[in-house]
């Protein structure tokens, strides 16, 4: 079965720690990575032409070589900023039957899932990738929920 993580984000810029979490990503569980920058952002941030953000994305996917992709199906689509809206049209795509897709977000993250669209579905419905990304950082609740299966947590201090 083919592996896809899907490392969403505004990429305003796509930071060098960006790249490190995609290649922590891809060589701790084996995923495809694809940079697939935000069409529009959930909470109306300003940000870069997503246009610009994809370009970025692709020459950093080039640059990383295999396993590295860069996806403008966030911004073709009509989303809205809604990351669950974006896994459901992808994964029910038939040319996407047997890929198993995951989320990719940092622990950072982790408390903000529960402010997007239907973000406790989306919990419930994919798997997701957190990665640690820095060492003085504590998520204000901390929930345990990516701890669980099917979610994997990378700590990525450890590289």
């Amino acid at each position: 079965m083919n592996k896809i993580a899907i490392y969403g984000g505004a990429f305003d810029p796509l930071t060098v720690g960006h790249q490190i979490c995609a290649q922590v990503v891809r060589a701790c569980t084996g995923c495809i990575v694809w940079f697939m920058p935000a069409g529009v952002h959930r909470f109306g941030k300003e940000m870069a032409s997503p246009e610009v953000s994809y370009e970025m994305c692709g020459k950093v996917a080039m640059h990383l070589g295999k396993g590295f992709f860069a996806s403008n199906y966030d911004i073709t689509g009509d989303f809205g900023g809604s990351t669950y809206k974006m896994m459901d049209s992808l994964t029910s795509e038939d040319h996407n039957e047997g890929i198993e897709f995951s989320i990719v977000i940092g622990l950072d993250n982790v408390d903000s899932v529960f402010k997007w669209d239907r973000g406790q579905e989306l919990i419930e419905r994919f798997p997701f990738i957190v990665v640690g990304r820095d060492l003085g950082f504590q998520a204000k609740r901390m929930p345990d929920w990516y701890l669980k299966d099917p979610h994997q947590y990378i700590d990525s201090n450890f590289f």
